[in-house]
């Protein structure tokens, strides 16, 4: 593959635009994950509500996800902003995904036009 084909395709790596972007991606990423654990860790989530998860890795934050709603059941105001803050991206993406669905089904749809029964020509 040539290098204008990669670059095409994947972008050019001395591109300060592309790079700020993804640094910015990452970061964004990185620092959620960061406040992600830490609120789990003062909440102690999910241990304080009794529930033990012995899976690892995706599995376990799946479970994490499940066990979630008896966040809400303590009342407490960390444990709603938890509950908010873990499940923040997803309807985030959600809502994405909506919009993005909207917009294709409004492209798609044919111009509306006013035909009158009658003209005015009719009336007379």
């Amino acid at each position: 593959m040539s290098y204008r084909a990669k670059t095409e395709i994947y972008g050019d790596d001395d591109d300060p635009v592309q790079r700020s972007a993804w640094l910015k991606r990452t970061l964004f990423f990185g620092g959620y994950v960061v406040i992600l654990i830490w609120l789990w860790a003062e909440t102690d989530f999910p241990h304080s509500l009794g529930v033990d998860i012995a899976a690892h890795g995706k599995a376990g934050a799946l479970l994490s996800w499940y066990y979630s709603y008896l966040l809400l059941e303590r009342h407490a105001l960390l444990d709603i902003v938890t509950f908010a803050f873990m499940w923040a991206p997803v309807a985030g993406f959600a809502w994405w995904i909506a919009l993005e669905v909207r917009k294709d089904r409004q492209a798609k749809r044919p111009p509306t036009t006013n035909f009158n029964k009658f003209s005015n020509s009719d009336a007379e």
